[in-house]
């Protein structure tokens, strides 16, 4: 259903300068596309891809290593972005696939990058790797290398917001913010920055409210699990009740700490209407650690 919904918003919304526009898709649509020629991207460290990955899937290294700065965790310099992607024959401007492992948001985020530098056809293989491999679909163990291309890369700076925009914008009641941390980040009793708490007049919503099982993410953590099917996600009735209390005709910014998490959160949002979703990369990292920024608990 969501798959469906992506391709309505899509066509509703590309005119649109910060929409989102890439679609949420299932097993059956990634093998269709594989037939069609897309490139599918595994975005889960090298060790898990050597383990197995989807047939002809490429890989760059776990993708916040790939694109981030190990300091800020904010995007390379695009010339050294540019240069993996086209290395791993990774085109923007061909239709892309992307996954890690079931509710991952990496894959998210991979989507996120793409689309901030110019893709138009990127779709998140939600459910991944666990889910191609329960419905007993090819596995390759093998590496898989795609002819190396020359990328260009632009960024669409529409899509993100950096921390002055963010602190210009508090208090504006035309703009709304979300906050898609853990409830202990969000009150400021986690915190591994200078300051601990959120944006004033955030709206808590943790990312792992998407799914089925809010608690997988920390039953997996514990190692209470090794299944991750509790993160497949609500459908569209549930997933618009955690928003409700939003303008979807508003400027929506979402955060978390790095960006990765948020980045699940601006799909979601995109998915169910809003019109005008921005990412704030940056995130609780930058804007915790400066001391001009207004800070509730």
């Amino acid at each position: 259903m969501l798959r469906r919904l992506g391709a309505v918003l899509f066509s509703a919304s590309a005119a649109l300068a910060h929409a989102f526009s890439g679609s949420i898709v299932d097993a059956p649509f990634v093998a269709r596309a594989m037939t069609r020629g897309a490139i599918v991207w595994d975005v889960r460290p090298a060790s898990a891809y050597a383990a197995g990955h989807l047939p002809g899937a490429v890989s760059v290294g776990f993708v916040a290593q790939a694109l981030l700065d190990e300091k800020s965790q904010l995007f390379l310099p695009v010339e050294a972005i540019a240069r993996r992607l086209g290395e791993a024959g990774i085109d923007p401007a061909r239709e892309i696939v992307v996954y890690g492992g079931g509710g991952s948001a990496y894959a998210y985020f991979a989507q996120v990058a793409l689309e901030h530098f110019g893709a138009r056809r990127v779709h998140v293989f939600h459910d991944g790797f666990e889910a191609w491999q329960a419905g007993k679909r090819a596995i390759s163990a093998s590496p898989s290398t795609r002819r190396p291309v020359v990328v260009k890369l632009r960024a669409n700076r529409a899509l993100l917001v950096t921390t002055n925009e963010v602190v210009d914008r508090v208090g504006n009641p035309a703009v709304q913010f979300v906050d898609a941390r853990r409830l202990g980040e969000f009150v400021g009793e986690e915190s591994e920055t200078l300051h601990g708490g959120h944006i004033p007049g955030a709206l808590h919503v943790h990312y792992a409210e998407h799914f089925v099982d809010p608690d997988t993410p920390r039953k997996l953590m514990a190692r209470e699990t090794t299944d991750r099917s509790g993160m497949a996600l609500k459908d569209r009735a549930g997933l618009a009740r955690l928003y409700a209390r939003l303008d979807p005709r508003m400027e929506t910014i979402v955060y978390c700490h790095t960006g990765i998490r948020a980045s699940m959160t601006a799909a979601m949002l995109a998915r169910l209407g809003f019109r005008n979703v921005r990412l704030y990369h940056a995130s609780w990292l930058e804007y915790g650690n400066r001391l001009d920024p207004p800070v509730a608990r």
